[in-house]
């Protein structure tokens, strides 16, 4: 065994070690074991490194002589995974790691300094769509299923056009808003490889509207009655409130303080049936009026006198 430097040599079982009664003979190592490394070996750029986890990479050195076998070592070069003139190391990856190549003459042994090859994990998207959208929308609401902080989903058509701005990744699903049937690409860009996802999406049609039945409680003693706004429309969209006037939370504290108002934004209730609700309260002597979004499609519906 010998090690100058930072690299590392060896004699393999070519060495011609022999031994007697006397003990160990050993021949002399070869001029290369005396000399520098040979310099580390090239990564092919056709070789795959990133993968999804359980698929196997594809690595490849290139412009490999023919009297060089390639050698892969594992993160912390203890182990030695593969061996072979063969040159194409295909590992299952099931974590991010990092693996060391290098060339060892078959003759002499001696082995060239390392290559250190990072090997990711790719995340796992899908694009994602809404089964249906209001008759009159451009198309189903298109999102991915999946997203992370500090990366960057870009919305394309299958010929690489950008579709809107760019949306952050949350650590949850996102929407990139309504679009016609088709075919799609999201490009993520972040710290980890840039990767792109393709999908196709085919929503149905549907007519929406927006109505309060039961509206009337005009006698209750506090001054108060309850309210809730339908939204008729497809299953799988994000129905929030754009604008609101005279409406109020259900849990206002009750009178005679002051009702709480009904923030903008806040979000109706997929209950199923391709129907959604608002729940909230109003003040019997004043009307109100509520505008809600899926982020393509307004409706609106006022009830009583909302300007005051």
């Amino acid at each position: 065994m010998a090690a100058t430097g930072t690299g590392f040599r060896y004699a393999g079982a070519n060495s011609d070690d022999v031994s007697n009664n006397s003990g160990w003979i050993f021949s002399a190592c070869a001029d290369c074991f005396n000399q520098p490394a040979a310099p580390a070996p090239a990564l092919d750029p056709g070789s795959i490194t990133q993968v999804l986890a359980g698929e196997q990479a594809n690595l490849v050195l290139q412009n490999v002589p023919q009297d060089k076998e390639v050698v892969w070592f594992n993160e912390d070069q203890t182990q030695e995974l593969y061996a072979d003139i063969a040159n194409q190391f295909q590992p299952v990856i099931n974590a991010g790691t990092v693996f060391y190549a290098a060339l060892r003459d078959v003759n002499t042994g001696c082995v060239s300094e390392v290559l250190a090859v990072p090997v990711s994990i790719l995340a796992e998207y899908t694009i994602t769509a809404s089964a249906g959208y209001c008759t009159g929308e451009p198309g189903p609401l298109i999102g991915l299923d999946n997203s992370y902080q500090g990366y960057s989903y870009q919305l394309q058509t299958s010929g690489g056009s950008n579709l809107g701005a760019p949306v952050a990744g949350t650590g949850f699903p996102i929407t990139f808003g309504s679009y016609p049937n088709g075919d799609y690409q999201v490009v993520v860009t972040g710290p980890g490889p840039t990767q792109t996802i393709t999908g196709t999406v085919n929503g149905t049609p549907g007519n929406c509207g927006i109505s309060v039945p039961n509206f009337c409680f005009c006698n209750a003693t506090d001054g108060r009655a309850p309210v809730t706004v339908k939204m008729s429309a497809p299953s799988g969209q994000n129905w929030t409130v754009k604008v609101v006037m005279g409406l109020y939370l259900t849990s206002s504290p009750p009178a005679p303080a002051a009702p709480t108002p009904m923030p903008v934004g806040t979000a109706l209730t997929d209950i199923g049936g391709n129907m959604y609700t608002l729940d909230g309260i109003r003040l019997t002597t004043k009307g109100f009026w509520v505008q809600v979004t899926n982020g393509s499609s307004d409706f609106d519906i006022m009830v009583g006198n909302a300007s005051w």
